[in-house]
């Protein structure tokens, strides 16, 4: 092979130019250029690969930033499709920045909302819960002389069915906002169980239920706030009483080993729908929206909400049609507390 020939060879590996077809007896120099030409095609194909990737990598971050113009196609080398493609990355973090800085405001506006609704519902009900106590105290002085009068009787009620729905919504407005006090101590949960079912029993009655409170085969005593706690076992044992038509309330305690008391209200209610089990601790949800039952659906979510505020939490089995088992499991009392004895 001449020099003429071999600068040929050389120029068309330079410009990516194929060579000539082998012809049999080639000299060792010629097979090693053909070797050469084989690596460098292969060097093009790995780079046209990779302009591909970082091409369709920049237009799809163009794409999710969301821009409202079309990037020429890039032309040059890797390093050029390189820097496009960090172009393309800063170009979706500033946007996602952007999005961020929205949502957070957005946030901020809610909760500073939600603060504000929480504030004017416990300064409205705490306004109307002193002229119904009012109220309520001159039915009572006016019953005492004159027992007879229904009239007056229907606005004792209705005073304190009023006064029950006023404080529940004082309360959830109170939790949201964080006002809520506990006075925790050693709570006796036997105890505490037949005063609440002594207050449910009259509803009981009333309906032809079978109200049963099994006595703990051990002493139980939960780390809690006594009255907060009273409250949340009367709204489910009230609840449990008002949803069920025929059958049994059943209310348990037991102790689970190394955890704390647990209490179950069981019921042969009309049981909860699958769909609804994860909203009933909601404010305003309740069981059966076509109900008759008194409420405003608060009784729950207000319950869950304390029972979480004292370390505990309730939860719920259902069966549509059979009825409920609501569990309310409590923290023991602290190492230091549990020689005291319960109050």
């Amino acid at each position: 092979m001449d020099l003429a020939t071999l600068e040929t060879w050389f120029d068309a590996l330079l410009e990516g130019q194929p060579l000539p077809a082998p012809v049999p007896g080639e000299p060792p120099l010629v097979q090693k250029l053909r070797r050469l030409e084989a690596q460098c095609a292969d060097q093009r194909q790995a780079r046209k690969r990779k302009r591909e990737a970082l091409q369709e990598l920049t237009d799809s971050l163009v794409h999710l930033a969301s821009l409202d113009f079309d990037l020429p196609p890039f032309q040059g080398t890797g390093d050029d499709l390189v820097d496009a493609a960090r172009y393309g990355v800063h170009i979706m973090a500033e946007e996602l920045r952007h999005a961020q800085l929205s949502l957070e405001e957005a946030r901020d506006a809610a909760l500073a909302a939600n603060r504000a609704k929480s504030t004017f519902l416990a300064n409205m009900s705490h306004e109307l819960r002193t002229p119904l106590n009012a109220i309520i105290g001159y039915c009572e002085l006016v019953l005492e002389d004159l027992p007879d009068r229904d009239e007056l009787v229907q606005v004792q009620k209705a005073s304190h069915h009023l006064l029950s729905l006023l404080s529940d919504l004082l309360d959830l407005s109170k939790i949201e906002a964080g006002r809520i006090e506990l006075a925790m101590r050693p709570v006796p949960v036997d105890q505490l169980l037949v005063e609440v079912s002594e207050t449910v029993a009259p509803l009981a009655r009333a309906k032809g239920l079978a109200l049963r409170q099994a006595p703990p085969t051990v002493t139980l005593a939960a780390w809690a706030d006594a009255a907060r706690l009273r409250q949340v076992l009367l709204n489910l044992v009230g609840n449990a009483v008002k949803y069920t038509e025929r059958g049994s309330v059943d209310v348990t305690a037991g102790l689970d080993a190394g955890r704390g008391p647990w209490i179950e209200i069981r019921d042969t209610g009309i049981g909860i729908p699958a769909d609804r089990m994860e909203s009933i601790f909601e404010p305003f949800v309740r069981v059966d929206d076509h109900s008759t039952a008194p409420g405003t659906g608060l009784g729950l979510a207000i319950s869950a909400r304390l029972c979480r505020m004292m370390g505990g939490e309730v939860t719920v089995v259902s069966e549509l049609g059979v009825g409920s088992t609501f569990r309310v499991a409590l923290q023991p009392p602290p190492a230091e507390e549990a020689a005291c004895p319960v109050r």
